[in-house]
């Protein structure tokens, strides 16, 4: 028995195929015949393969490919549609007939030429109400000029240039490759298009794509204090608690499955809230935000100045006949605007009766819930216009 298995073992080693230990690959790489857009890329490798360069302005981080696949141990590839006077990293990845690969270090060029301005970064930084700041990188040292309005897409659709005719801004002062541009006086809850123009030293010139930015609403009562009847906690174990309750009705975030205002019941006394916006000013227009699985289909809203005082500003409203909205995280929402015409409020109080209709997703709610409630004031120019009337 003894000898059959050694004549066994001594079979499959002989039938087995002959195994090779994978040789350590070396390579050698140059760039060479540099032009103003091309270079020329050299490498050699101690035994046969194919190979492929990697490479990318030092700036940027997307890598281009060009390939060469003559299995072979001197390799020469071309880079055409190069920027002129810039500095390329490159690197080179080669494979041997068994599919081993290696890869060179990394190395860089610099084509010949004058290097042409372009936009290598271009982004909208902060936003508030009425300002924006825009942020760009240039390749070379450049001269500014921002174009920005909110009326211009209207001649894209036409297949037209974009037209940008509200404001045009140069930037003085030295020439820069990076800019933090500060844009005032804009319109809260606006969608602006702007758009770039660096020149460098020799005119040279580089127009950005279009851009837009959309300026932060005027929610006079975002964070604002908030009292009531909405305090309930579901018996949900998966409910977050960072935040109470009534304050995420003004915090302007929807970003919630759980934890959102909820009433007690209604069925047995009235529901409410109230939020002290901080100071007596005309309102324009009042939005709130119910969740569409829990919301009140007869509710008021009511101003007050003092607190105690309270007028109704519109009464019976059906918060299904809102607009159909979706929460940050995609809880449906039903949203109602109701106009405000420039009354004078410090307060603002949704009202919710006791017994009158509600919507009630399970049987058993007895409660309505609000995601957000927010409030617009009335402009100076709507409050002059209304008394000239």
């Amino acid at each position: 028995m003894k000898r059959l298995k050694k004549i066994m073992w001594i079979l499959i080693i002989c039938l087995m195929p002959e195994l090779s230990l994978a040789e350590e690959v070396n390579i050698v790489v140059l760039a060479t015949d540099l032009g103003d857009h091309y270079a020329q890329i050299q490498w050699e490798t101690n035994i046969e393969t194919t190979g492929q360069v990697m490479y990318h302005p030092v700036r940027e981080f997307q890598n281009n490919l060009a390939i060469s696949i003559e299995m072979a141990t001197t390799h020469s590839v071309r880079l055409n549609r190069l920027l002129a006077g810039t500095v390329y990293q490159y690197q080179v990845r080669v494979k041997d007939t068994d599919g081993h690969t290696a890869t060179s270090e990394l190395a860089t060029f610099t084509t010949t030429g004058i290097p042409l301005p372009l936009f290598e970064e271009l982004s909208v930084g902060s936003l508030t109400k009425t300002t924006a700041i825009i942020l760009c990188r240039t390749n070379v040292l450049t001269k500014l000029w921002v174009e920005y309005g909110t009326d211009t897409e209207e001649g894209q659709s036409q297949g037209l240039p974009l037209r940008l005719e509200d404001n045009k801004l140069m930037i003085r002062g030295s020439l820069l490759d990076f800019y933090q541009i500060m844009l005032d006086g804009l319109q809260p809850d606006t969608t602006y298009h702007f758009r770039l123009t660096a020149y460098d030293n020799d005119c040279h010139e580089a127009i950005s794509t279009a851009r837009k930015f959309t300026t932060l609403e005027d929610n006079i009562a975002l964070h604002a204090t908030v009292t009531g009847t909405f305090i309930e906690c579901p018996d949900d174990k998966y409910i977050s608690l960072d935040k109470g309750f009534l304050e995420r009705i003004t915090d302007g975030d929807t970003s919630y499955f759980t934890g959102m205002a909820t009433s007690g019941d209604v069925t047995l006394q009235d529901q409410f809230v109230v939020i002290d916006m901080g100071i007596i000013q005309p309102v324009d227009r009042i939005k709130v935000y119910w969740r569409k699985l829990a919301y009140s289909r007869n509710y008021s809203i009511r101003l007050s100045e003092d607190g105690e005082n309270w007028t109704v500003l519109a009464s019976g409203i059906n918060a299904c006949e809102g607009m159909d909205e979706l929460s940050d995280t995609g809880d449906p929402m039903k949203v109602i605007t109701t106009q405000g015409g420039g009354a004078k409020a410090r307060f603002v109080q949704v009202f919710v009766p006791c017994g009158n209709d509600f919507f009630h997703k399970h049987e058993e709610w007895k409660f309505v819930q609000l995601m957000e409630v927010k409030a617009y004031p009335y402009s100076l120019q709507e409050l002059v216009e209304g008394g000239n009337d």
